[in-house]
């Protein structure tokens, strides 16, 4: 109950963007970071980092591992991630967003709907996540544990996807959003159709939604829009304001 208040309260100083307006800002974020960003040696820890895909790749050949943070400012928690120098002891670049700051963060809630902070999810070499954290308590215990033991740490939720399918389930709708992200719209089609065949959701319905409308199939496209908005629930309704609002026909 918590961490649902917690997102509530964040969102109600943001509206979200829809993706065709997310992903827009691609184009001017090829090297992932904003001007005033900074590359440690450490990976993007600045407050101002901004997530994109080809920064994420850049950072896989660094480390055995890339801990994409989740976060927002005056998050306690997320700020002591942000600074902490608990990384040097492992393999492990951190790559920090702040989701109220740059469109392109907040594709992080959208692709794998955040609820709570800081969550952090942690990509191999080959680019899949292998392991997802919630808050810090104990955070030296879970690196040993990932990094270690290989073990497959999932802390975070999804109703309805069991723990077991939680991280096929992320995988794939990570990879259907980053093709969304670089106009790959067939790979669109197969990852979002493999995340609805574990679990049915809002935002690869979405996704879909916007693959048959490029396809110029209405037919297609209005299904989906009616199965997303029938999908939607109680946090749906939070993480994909926007979005639902864009499928309803509502302005601001």
């Amino acid at each position: 109950m918590k961490n649902y208040l917690l997102l509530a309260v964040c969102l109600s100083f943001t509206l979200m963007l829809s993706p065709t307006e997310l992903f827009a800002q691609q184009k001017v974020t090829r090297i992932g970071l904003t001007k005033a960003a900074t590359l440690t040696t450490k990976g993007f820890i600045d407050k101002k980092s901004v997530f994109s895909t080809t920064a994420l790749d850049s950072l896989l050949k660094t480390d055995d591992y890339v801990m994409l943070i989740s976060s927002y400012e005056g998050c306690m928690p997320c700020e002591w991630l942000r600074t902490s120098d608990i990384f040097e002891n492992y393999p492990i670049t951190p790559y920090y967003t702040d989701f109220l700051l740059g469109d392109m963060n907040q594709a992080i809630p959208y692709t794998f709907f955040v609820t709570g902070f800081p969550t952090c999810f942690f990509f191999d070499k080959k680019g899949e996540i292998v392991a997802v954290t919630s808050g810090v308590a104990n955070y030296g215990e879970k690196l040993d544990k990932i990094v270690k033991d290989k073990e497959p740490i999932c802390e975070h939720e999804i109703e309805g996807i069991s723990k077991e399918l939680l991280l096929p389930f992320l995988n794939y709708s990570y990879k259907a959003s980053r093709a969304y992200i670089n106009k790959e719209m067939s790979d669109v089609y197969k990852y979002a159709n493999k995340a609805l065949e574990i679990c049915p959701n809002f935002y690869n319905k979405y996704l879909l939604y916007q693959y048959y409308l490029n396809e110029k199939n209405l037919e297609s496209a209005n299904k989906y829009k009616k199965s997303a908005l029938d999908d939607a629930g109680r946090l749906d309704q939070i993480i994909y304001k926007k979005l639902i609002k864009e499928l309803t026909g509502e302005t601001e």
